[in-house]
């Protein structure tokens, strides 16, 4: 997939601008990037189209953030609702997810507590979920 499918996918998906898209994009794969070990970013980064690829390799340390926690930080660095960072962040784990191989997700995902499924469209878990917001 190529640079401008992405984000031309993300917005589909979202709704917003191109600007926005790619705005969501980056905090998205910023947050991705505290989260997950460099090994995995790494070969991860390396299914991503230029411009995607280089967001993946910059950040240097891992957190261990809750999904709560995921989508705020996405909403900050966009700029965005908590609401909008859940929806839009979703939408990029989306097109991230049809992006790269499957072995590739399933390694992502092994890495992250199962709440994280949330992100790549697993329903929520109950009402107490932080992807169910009002």
């Amino acid at each position: 997939m190529q640079y401008d499918d992405f984000i031309q996918k993300v917005q589909n998906y979202t709704g917003v601008s191109r600007d926005d898209a790619v705005k969501v994009t980056q905090a998205t794969l910023d947050t991705i990037c505290e989260r997950v070990g460099f090994t995995h970013r790494y070969h991860l980064a390396h299914q991503l189209p230029k411009g995607l690829r280089e967001l993946m390799t910059r950040q240097k340390d891992e957190a261990r953030i809750s999904l709560e926690e995921f989508y705020r930080r996405v909403a900050l660095r966009a700029d965005i609702s908590y609401r909008d960072g859940v929806k839009y962040s979703q939408a990029v784990a989306r097109v991230l997810a049809d992006a790269v191989p499957q072995g590739e997700l399933r390694d992502i995902l092994a890495q992250l507590p199962d709440e994280y499924a949330e992100l790549f469209g697993k329903e929520p878990s109950g009402p107490m979920s932080p992807s169910v917001v009002p």
